[in-house]
């Protein structure tokens, strides 16, 4: 396990806005999507072959990626509070993102 880990997660999706590498846009608040709605994730971290990169919600595997692909849709999750992170591998190095917990609103 790293002990400076510099992986790190980005939800392009939150609100709409597409901010990777930008500031927050005005207004902007706590970390909300559409429950049940396929969303994009994005990690940044490690990069080399035979990188693998995996993301949770919890304790619930969400995808494995191979490769130097850091972006991935997902299928959206169910209504409440998840946290989601992701954890990268490279030459026997782990690293896990900080958790971003968010809250997955069920259509009215």
């Amino acid at each position: 396990m790293s002990e400076n880990p510099k992986t790190v997660i980005h939800f392009p999706s939150f609100e709409g806005h597409d901010t990777f590498g930008h500031p927050a846009p005005h207004g902007w608040h706590n970390s909300f999507l559409e429950a049940d709605r396929p969303f994009e994730l994005v990690a940044s971290g490690a990069v080399g072959d035979g990188l693998r990169v995996e993301y949770f919600a919890g304790t619930r595997k969400l995808k494995v990626l191979k490769g130097t692909d850091y972006r991935v849709m997902l299928e959206g999750l169910e209504p409440g509070l998840h946290a989601v992170y992701a954890v990268t591998t490279l030459g026997g190095t782990t690293e896990i993102s900080r958790p971003v917990t968010v809250l997955f609103q069920a259509r009215p």
